[in-house]
């Protein structure tokens, strides 16, 4: 089939008949394996399109099953960047044995910090981000440990009375070397590794705590008005398993919150991770008492299909369209279809990124309940919001003019 020293690009998988694999020791033919009907050889230049280590001969006639390296890496460069490193590792280490068991050689084949002799301009960067990211997952369970996680609250408006009505609990990373970090520095990867669930389940027990401060203050403040809730954000992880929503609940039920008061926002990406578990868990979280918003309606692809399974309270147009809408017709199009969509379905609507008194105008003429955005006020620390709320509890006469 092939012989030791000879460039590869495939592999074969043996459908029937016998192959025998050898190599030279000392100068002589040495027997490395006897493979059959099942096995798999020439695997090895699939991974770093080496020399042959050994030679494949049929011993008898044999059909095989030929495995082309562009097959192999279609589908390697589909899978995480981590899975390649061990790959290559596992293999070079594996060359370097074959070596000494045939040579008799046992210095050792690579200095401690030389680079590995598979990395290359092809695959340095895929390296490089897979072990970017086990440091970062390595980091992110450290930041829970270490409590080094925060949240930081941005107000949510009622657009008609200007009073704020609740918080979006935001989380921050207060990493030792890099100072805060925003969610979008860590969130998406936290998600990807699953990290997200603990990370998660820290959020839904701080939060509540901190909404009971903010509602001692506002009763004070502004005396009379309802309780103010809280909104925090829930994952596909969160949601995967039933037994991942009992955390949700326990998580809430030590805090001792009004289950009523809190809100849990949600993408379209997770409805559709597993729509079927969503709607299930939806179910269970909404049988006690809490609220759910989809969060960043629009951007997906699913929005007005699946609308109608899923046991919603709330919608919250994307920060996209508000920016977008005074100056692209497409764009107002649009918010004004969610905004008559959440009007027919009963369904209150929240919007976000409000930033400048002309998008405030216009979404209090379309019948947009509530608002969130720097026209208001920015995420802020608990001490932070305390004192803004002592204040006056109204940010819409407080809006700059």
């Amino acid at each position: 089939m092939f012989r030791e020293g000879e460039p590869g690009s495939c592999a074969y998988l043996i459908e029937k008949g016998v192959i025998d694999i050898s190599a030279l020791k000392n100068g002589e033919p040495y027997r490395l394996a006897l493979l059959g009907e099942g096995d798999l050889f020439g695997e090895m230049a699939l991974i770093d399109d080496e020399l042959r280590t050994a030679t494949a001969t049929a011993t008898e006639p044999t059909e095989l099953v030929v495995i082309s390296q562009d097959y192999f890496r279609e589908r390697v460069d589909k899978a995480d960047p981590i899975i390649n490193v061990f790959m290559h590792v596992i293999l070079e280490r594996f060359r370097a044995t074959h070596q000494v068991r045939l040579s008799g050689d046992y210095s050792v084949p690579r200095l401690p910090g030389e680079a590995p002799s598979w990395v290359d301009e092809d695959i340095a960067g895929d390296r490089d981000q897979a072990l970017r990211d086990l440091k970062l997952q390595h980091e992110l369970e450290q930041a829970l440990e270490q409590d080094e996680l925060v949240l930081h609250y941005q107000p949510i408006v009622d657009l008609r009375g200007g009073h704020v009505v609740g918080f979006e609990a935001l989380m921050r990373w207060q990493h030792s070397q890099r100072g805060l970090l925003p969610p979008g520095q860590f969130i998406g990867f936290a998600e990807k590794t699953k990290v997200i669930v603990p990370m998660g389940l820290w959020a839904l027990s701080q939060a509540p705590l901190v909404l009971k401060r903010f509602q001692h203050t506002c009763d004070q403040v502004s005396p009379g008005r309802p309780p103010l809730y809280m909104s925090v954000n829930i994952s596909s992880g969160q949601l995967s398993t039933l037994h991942n929503v009992d955390g949700i609940l326990e998580a809430l039920t030590a805090s001792g919150i009004d289950m009523r008061c809190v809100k849990l926002e949600i993408t379209e990406t997770v409805l559709m991770a597993d729509p079927k578990a969503a709607a299930a868990s939806l179910k269970k979280l909404k049988d006690v008492g809490l609220t759910v918003a989809i969060d960043d309606f629009g951007t997906g692809y699913s929005s007005l299909g699946y609308l109608h399974r899923f046991p919603l309270d709330v919608v919250k147009l994307d920060r996209s369209f508000v920016d977008s809408m005074l100056r692209n017709p497409a764009s107002m199009k649009i918010v004004r279809s969610i905004a008559h969509l959440a009007k027919e379905l009963e369904l209150s609507m929240i919007a976000e990124g409000i930033e400048t008194e002309a998008q405030f105008q216009q979404l209090l003429d379309l019948g947009c309940d509530c608002a969130q955005g720097y026209l208001f006020a920015r995420p802020k620390a608990a001490a932070e919001v305390d004192a803004l709320l002592k204040g006056g509890t109204n940010l819409v006469e407080r809006r700059p003019r």
